[in-house]
């Protein structure tokens, strides 16, 4: 079985980490001591076991591009829920960086430095995220990988890592661009170094640029393999052994091996593919289906109507977003064909994700009230479980 990343496309958010030493919004004593009431309720509510089974963890990621992102270690889940606006710009969200106990289900609010003890039991001042100059973050042990911006705060061109002592820069791209990068931003020339986002896999960081993709050796942090996908925007894909399968933002589907260095069109008004168990899967954005096809791209073959284009596969099942008015979250039988309904309650939906250690699927959204619901269910459709964030949506 090759172990396999997802990027895939989703709406725009800008979720901004900040750092231990910006004040929180959410008012507190002045000895920090007492939360807000509301966050006080929350966190006094008993939580339901998960009882998730954990095997060997590692560093790989499962992640959406530009949405509220997760990651996963060996005992949590890390999430960026939305809790509210600052003002009346998409740009003035405000994200709140909650853990869920992958035994427990204990879910709580952290602080946005991992390994820092400013937990919402000990210090409420570090809890929650204010806009800042880093987004998307990824567990690497027992710390975070993020994307971090130039000084100016214009181009998310490095790759930092975050600890309880602060931010430390690993990578920065300084070079490696294409002729579409070099147009596309001729006005703002630092802009054509930009990182879209980034994952990791043992001794390789595999790293997605606007129209193109490469790779950094950890060891030295120096960057190779470059290959030019696409003459537009790069908009989702996957990883699969050493091929990336990618969408760009005109509907044109490609595979970018990293063996050979060589990239192939495969498909036309096709986006976020994904491939599990040598199966490509891809979303008809059209015609609002999900289609599966061999890996080459041929007998594209409709799989699932009426949908969004949110979806993985785990234990023979296809779990993914119903386009209705509740986004209902479903599973599909890839054998048998049927469907599952495992949530419908919701107003709308953020993500769907999980990691190959666990057995367990989670999913982010929100209620007809505004308040954010997490769920997980195992792969086998059984053991569901939820947690609804009620008194953050109007935090702020």
């Amino acid at each position: 079985m090759k172990r396999t990343i997802c990027i895939l496309t989703a709406a725009v958010l800008s979720a901004m980490l900040a750092a231990c030493e910006y004040s929180t919004y959410i008012p507190v004593d002045e000895n920090y001591s007492v939360l807000d009431s509301a966050i006080a309720v929350q966190m006094q509510q008993k939580a339901t076991p998960l009882e998730t089974k954990i095997t060997d963890y590692s560093y790989d990621k499962r992640y959406e591009m530009n949405a509220a992102p997760i990651t996963f270690d060996d005992k949590y889940m890390y999430c960026l829920v939305p809790i509210g606006f600052v003002g009346d710009q998409i740009d003035d969200q405000r994200f709140q960086r909650y853990k869920v106990d992958l035994q427990t289900g204990e879910t709580k609010p952290m602080c946005d430095v991992p390994g820092c003890t400013h937990d919402v039991n000990t210090f409420p001042n570090c809890i929650n995220n204010s806009l800042g100059n880093v987004q998307g973050f990824t567990a690497v042990g027992n710390v975070f990988w993020c994307l971090d911006s130039d000084d100016d705060g214009r181009s998310y061109n490095i790759i930092a890592q975050r600890t309880s002592d602060g931010k430390d820069r690993l990578f920065e791209n300084t070079t490696f661009c294409t002729e579409f990068e070099e147009e596309f931003h001729r006005l703002t020339p630092r802009e054509k170094y930009s990182i879209s986002d980034f994952f990791v896999r043992d001794d390789l960081i595999y790293v997605v640029g606007e129209s193109y993709v490469y790779r950094i050796d950890r060891s030295s942090m120096k960057a190779r393999d470059l290959i030019d996908v696409c003459d537009s925007r790069i908009t989702g894909g996957m990883l699969y052994g050493e091929k990336m399968y990618l969408s760009d933002d005109l509907g044109e589907v490609f595979v970018a091996d990293f063996e050979s260095g060589s990239v192939n069109k495969i498909a036309d008004k096709m986006y976020s593919p994904r491939v599990y168990d040598d199966v490509l899967y891809l979303y008809d954005v059209e015609n609002k289906a999900i289609c599966k096809a061999g890996l080459d791209g041929s007998n594209i073959t409709p799989l699932i109507e009426n949908c969004q284009d949110k979806m993985l596969v785990k234990g023979g099942k296809m779990f993914y977003l119903k386009d209705d008015a509740n986004s209902s979250f479903i599973s599909y039988d890839l054998e048998s064909g049927k469907e599952t309904v495992i949530f419908d309650e919701w107003n709308s939906s953020l993500f769907i994700g999980t990691a190959d250690h666990i057995d367990r699927i989670f999913a982010l959204g929100t209620d007809s009230e505004g308040n954010s619901v997490i769920l997980s269910v195992r792969a086998d459709g059984s053991g569901f479980w939820s947690n609804t964030l009620n008194g953050f949506d109007n935090a702020g």
